[in-house]
């Protein structure tokens, strides 16, 4: 019968690596994905709220979007947003805070990965990199609450 005898500094260690590894683990489970690459768009800003959206009032109808895109040159795209029951305020400075019902702005996403902020209702998205992408866009509230509502689109840049 093997005796196996842990002294207190092992088990200091021991718990250390452990502790480490769980923060490790909590932290890139709640991080979400802000890397930016190169477009024309406001960089995006972290949240400054939970991530479920507000309750949506009586009376006030939740909003629609759908979008519609057209490829310029060989690596531009050109973005219109069209959207019913909501409002594109605010200007990335001055952006509107809280939770207003049918107002916000919009985020874009490139293959997954947030890459910018929109308040208006066209853009373009410049210096995509060739080959096949999906771009998704989301509405959201003026303090970046989510309405949980998106358009997505497959692009193929040549």
């Amino acid at each position: 019968m093997k005796v196996f005898i842990i002294n207190a500094r092992q088990l200091m260690i021991g718990a250390a690596v452990l502790f480490a590894v769980l923060i490790a683990g909590i932290v890139l489970l709640l991080r979400e994905p802000l890397d930016s690459s190169s477009s024309s768009l406001s960089e995006p800003t972290s949240a400054t709220s939970a991530s479920e959206p507000a309750d949506q009032p009586m009376g006030f109808d939740l909003p629609k979007l759908a979008m519609d895109v057209t490829m310029q040159d060989s690596d531009k795209a050109d973005v219109k947003l069209i959207t019913e029951n909501f409002e594109f305020v605010g200007d990335g400075k001055d952006e509107m805070n809280g939770i207003v019902h049918g107002k916000g702005h919009a985020h874009i996403y490139l293959d997954g990965k947030m890459i910018a902020q929109v308040f208006d209702s066209e853009f373009i998205l410049s210096k995509l990199p060739k080959g096949e992408h999906d771009l998704r866009v989301e509405l959201a509230y003026g303090n970046h609450t989510p309405y949980h509502v998106e358009a997505s689109q497959k692009l193929v840049v040549k």
